[in-house]
């Protein structure tokens, strides 16, 4: 269902989004670097079944870290899952 969607995706995706946004601005004016650690699933690079909304959640979170990698890393900052 649709609401499962949108549920996964605020849990597993937006909240990690916010975070790291709130993370980078001050690890951003603190110009120490620092590290974010995003909490990826296998599902993410190997769904199984009835997992359509955790799983799809999180390999959007996989690719929102590799985003936070290439624009973050020039300041120190890294991204892992």
């Amino acid at each position: 269902p649709e609401e499962t969607f949108r549920k996964a995706f605020e849990l597993n995706f937006w909240s990690h989004h916010y975070m790291a946004r709130a993370a980078v601005r001050v690890m951003e004016k603190q110009k120490t670097g620092g590290a974010i650690v995003f909490n990826v699933s296998k599902q993410a690079v190997n769904p199984g079944v009835d997992f359509g909304p955790y799983g799809t959640s999180k390999a959007a979170l996989m690719a929102l870290m590799r985003q936070y990698a290439v624009e973050h890393g020039a300041s120190g900052i890294t991204s892992n899952a």
